[in-house]
């Protein structure tokens, strides 16, 4: 297995092979749903929408694929727009906004992905991309990957408005911890947390040793 995503809604599960397939799954009925065959490729993310309907898939065939399961096999559209291999996906909770990430080092965003038009390409990172979260709230998406560096980008403006930080390793969390947007990171033994707002890393609450 490759990928693995739940719906939103806990209902459904996806996942994805190295025969290519994307499968969907009932959660409680451990039933498969639909077989979901286009890529010609390894699959090496998956992503649902928030209202769990659609499911957005990142393949090694410098594509990523929309797909509508509860109506059809067939992809809606193909985001084509990379020029590598697409390596991670992730979907805004808040507001659906698609962003795929290529092994070309590029961050493509997609506001409408059922339109298949990128909105913009975020550039910055040195290697490939390997990691993507959103904020709950939609506004920033934080990426890392091979440079050991993390970004923080405004969605709507495509703006760096922090990082590069060369402190983190890979971003594997993006989350809400005491009111404060939260990132993770890890490349090794130990997880480090990141106070967005502030840029400064998180101790431990009770004084002890690093998340290991």
């Amino acid at each position: 297995v490759s990928a693995i995503a739940f719906s939103p809604t806990g209902d459904a599960l996806a996942t994805a092979g190295e025969d290519r397939v994307v499968r969907v799954w009932d959660a409680a009925s451990h039933q498969n749903r639909a077989e979901l065959v286009s890529h010609t490729d390894r699959v090496p993310a998956l992503a649902w929408t928030p209202d769990g309907q659609l499911l957005v898939s990142a393949g090694w065939d410098t594509s990523a694929r929309v797909w509508d399961p509860a109506r059809s096999a067939d992809p809606l559209i193909l985001l084509n727009s990379h020029a590598d291999q697409v390596v991670a996906v992730a979907v805004s909770p808040a507001r659906g906004t698609v962003a795929t990430a290529d092994s070309d080092h590029d961050i493509h965003l997609w506001a409408d992905p059922a339109g298949g038009k990128s909105e913009r390409v975020l550039r910055g990172h040195a290697d490939e991309v390997r990691c993507l979260a959103f904020s709950p709230d939609g506004t920033r998406l934080a990426s890392a990957g091979a440079d050991r560096v993390i970004h923080l980008w405004d969605v709507a403006t495509g703006q760096l408005v922090a990082g590069p930080n060369a402190n983190g390793r890979h971003v594997v969390s993006a989350g809400v911890a005491g009111g404060k947007l939260v990132l993770a990171s890890s490349g090794g033994p130990a997880a480090k947390l990141y106070d967005v707002a502030a840029g400064a890393e998180l101790p431990p609450s009770d004084d002890g040793p690093a998340y290991t």
